[in-house]
């Protein structure tokens, strides 16, 4: 027993309260996140209408065209008034289409006549009971005051 005591003497037990370490808390200000809200605008994409892209263009030719059309249309309202309802509406459509086509050909760098004559010479075989040749003066006629008109 001896031994032990010597032992408890030599060695005495101390606790002692382990140091805790401060806690250091260090707030650094947060950045607020702006709130980020994202709204389609459903009623917007709806209403915008699908145009194409040459617009812009169309609108500058059709001065073009309406001239265009005016040319060719004219001396030509009693021949229009005395064809029927049917005839009226074809020979009107293939005068638009006409029109527009000789449009695309002023547009391009080498005016081609012929070709504009072409086009009026089959527009205006749609009338009834015209001579061919009578056709082809007034085709003729017709291209030579478009192209003094527009000439570039």
């Amino acid at each position: 027993m001896l031994e032990n005591k010597q032992i408890e003497q030599t060695t005495p037990i101390v606790e002692q309260p382990v140091a805790a370490k401060p806690e250091i808390k260090v707030e650094q200000p947060v950045a607020a996140k702006p709130e980020i809200k994202v709204e389609q605008p459903v009623a917007a994409v709806k209403a915008v209408p699908s145009t194409p892209l040459s617009t812009p263009v169309v609108s500058s030719q059709s001065k073009v065209e309406k001239d265009i059309e005016g040319i060719l249309a004219k001396g030509l309202d009693n021949t229009f008034l005395s064809m029927d309802t049917a005839t009226q509406q074809e020979f009107k459509k293939k005068g638009e289409e006409t029109s527009k086509a000789i449009v695309l050909i002023l547009q391009s760098a080498k005016v081609k006549v012929k070709k504009i004559i072409n086009l009026i010479v089959s527009w205006l075989r749609i009338i009834p009971k015209v001579n061919k040749y009578y056709i082809e003066q007034e085709a003729k006629i017709k291209a030579e005051e478009i192209i003094l008109k527009y000439k570039k």
